[in-house]
């Protein structure tokens, strides 16, 4: 049995200890702004590379243990990112190269997540790390790491090496809001445990500030609309917030965004909005009673294509100002 752990704000950093080396992968340097699914492979590639492993890692192409190293891909339908592994055979126990990588981090990664196991009863011993880019290169919307090692008692020793790679998707016209639009509305709805709901709203129709924020909305990076800033367990309460933009007053949205929401205790300022154009006022996951997570979650985001992100909170903190005032 697995268990998977989330970690917030985690900085990797590298330290090569003596006996490491640096697994070179085919492709040499990461790859400068990759634009296609075969440039983000290559890049992919490059990446396996940054993982450091003992001198005497040898690449392993036999057959996987039934049920182990399974590809923690292979369940996610349909296109868009770019996987790639690779599988290393080692001569120590899968947890102690794991446990060491742990503590030295992987050079332009933040650890996200730990994975543990226990086989039959027995103790829990370390089973995977999940690692993302701090700073893709120019083209890239998010790229990850996962290594994950072979049970306990397991021959041969063998760890896995998977990366994920998502290009930057294109905005279009249909997702940038008119200079046109004169009514913004503004909607927060923040759910703890053991706490009244409490829900926020504001109508803005100062020319100043709806420029402005129209300004930063259309300056967002577009990113792909089942990315997720949700952390997992331990939340003790979830925030969303929901805007529209409009030519009138009670008018009718010509573009609705609501967040994917984030957990009130998450200090990163990253969110993720999906966007629907020429839709009414977006109901907030919250609002709807659907857990962040969710099956339900993940089907409603998935019909608010396409989505952005707004990575620096640069938006979020604008937008929050006003419902504030």
């Amino acid at each position: 049995m697995a268990r998977w752990t989330s970690v917030a704000a985690v900085t990797a950093v590298t330290a090569i200890a003596a006996g490491v080396v640096v697994v070179v992968a085919r492709g040499g340097d990461p790859l400068r702004d990759p634009r296609s699914p075969g440039e983000a492979a290559v890049y992919a590639e490059s990446l396996i590379g940054r993982v450091p492993l003992p001198r005497t890692a040898q690449l392993y192409t036999g057959p996987l243990p039934q049920g182990v190293l399974l590809d923690p891909y292979s369940q996610r339908a349909g296109d868009g990112p770019v996987h790639r592994h690779t599988v290393y055979r080692i001569d120590e126990r899968p947890a102690t190269l794991l446990g060491d990588l742990r503590a030295r981090g992987i050079k332009g990664f933040n650890l996200n997540a730990y994975g543990e196991s226990s086989v039959g009863g027995g103790p829990t011993t370390l089973a995977g790390l999940m690692y993302e880019e701090v700073r893709p290169h120019a083209g890239v919307a998010r790229s990850e790491l996962r290594v994950s090692g072979a049970d306990p008692g397991v021959r041969p020793l063998l760890v896995r090496i998977d990366v994920e790679v998502e290009l930057q998707p294109s905005r279009t016209m249909a997702e940038h809001v008119s200079t046109a639009e004169t009514v913004i509305t503004i909607e927060r709805a923040t759910r703890i445990i053991g706490a009244q709901p409490m829900n926020e709203h504001r109508v803005v129709t100062d020319g100043a500030t709806v420029a402005r924020l129209i300004r930063l909305f259309n300056a967002l990076p577009a990113t792909s609309p089942h990315t997720s800033t949700f952390l997992g367990g331990g939340c003790e309460g979830e925030t969303a917030i929901g805007v529209t933009f409009a030519r009138a007053a009670n008018g009718r949205p010509d573009v609705a965004i609501a967040s994917v929401p984030k957990c009130v205790s998450d200090r990163s300022p990253r969110w993720v909005f999906g966007v629907k154009s020429h839709a009414p006022l977006p109901d907030l996951l919250l609002l709807r009673g659907l857990k962040a997570g969710s099956a339900a979650a993940r089907a409603e985001r998935k019909r608010q294509q396409p989505s952005v992100t707004d990575p620096d909170g640069a938006f979020v903190r604008a937008v929050v100002e006003e419902l504030q005032r």
